[in-house]
């Protein structure tokens, strides 16, 4: 159990991103204090672990730079309430929150969700990538190397998830430069790479123009909106005021 919340070796292992780095380290100290709470009785002190929580989180926001983090208030010990720690965990999850949401988008932008045909497409270039490499001059290390990396890209491709471009521009990157250093004719710039980024390049362009115009959708049907708001309203007949027997002629 944590009862500092998070050490050394958490914070050294967060991720390079700040934001990123700040909603691990703020999920890994409020895992550690519900595991604390979770083990306190009623005469423990249920202070000190809140506001451990409190001045950690506070001070990450701070050093990490994430907005709004001068308006977490972190109270003197001495008139600690409960309900500032509400009020702190309120304006958290707010914080993170929002973080989530502009990192999944980021990484929305920066990935692809090929169809299974595109996928199955590259599955098979894989393939002449694979039978190039065993026809190549390579020895057996460079070759277990390259069909390491080929795996690697053919899951990050063909997986059924999104992939990310950033890391197979990575894989792709090192595929070339290895095949780059062969003598052979056979191996050298296969059109079975160029064949790959074609497929996604093409993916992510339809996906873009997708967004585009439900883009142009969401505009059009919101200056309808507005359009239909600014026309006059018609009369409204004004309602009967008499009693209903005053229309019964007995």
């Amino acid at each position: 159990m944590k009862y500092g919340l998070i050490d050394q070796a958490d914070i050294d292992a967060l991720p390079a991103d700040a934001e990123a780095a700040f909603i691990e380290f703020e999920r890994i100290c409020r895992d550690s204090l519900e595991e604390i709470l979770a083990t306190l009785g009623q005469n423990d002190d249920w202070t000190g672990p809140h506001l451990r929580y409190m001045a950690k989180v506070a001070i990450a926001a701070r050093s990490y730079g994430i907005g709004g983090w001068d308006e977490l208030a972190v109270p003197n010990p001495q008139n600690f309430e409960h309900a500032q720690f509400r009020a702190f965990e309120h304006d958290i999850t707010q914080m993170v929150t929002g973080l989530q949401i502009r990192k999944a988008q980021e990484r929305i932008a920066d990935s692809v969700k090929l169809p299974e045909s595109r996928a199955n497409d590259i599955a098979k270039y894989v393939e002449v990538l694979r039978r190039r490499i065993e026809a190549s001059d390579f020895d057996q290390k460079k070759k277990a190397a390259l069909y390491k990396k080929l795996e690697a890209l053919k899951s990050e491709l063909t997986g059924g998830r999104r992939a990310d471009l950033s890391k197979t521009m990575v894989i792709i990157a090192s595929i070339v430069t290895t095949l780059n250093q062969a003598e052979s004719a056979v191996i050298k710039l296969p059109d079975a790479i160029a064949a790959v980024m074609k497929i996604i390049g093409h993916v992510k362009e339809d996906e873009e123009a997708e967004k585009a115009e439900r883009e142009r959708a969401t505009l059009a049907a919101a200056k309808t909106r507005a359009i239909e708001d600014k026309r006059p309203k018609p009369p409204q007949s004004e309602a009967h005021s008499g009693s209903i027997d005053d229309d019964i002629p007995f």
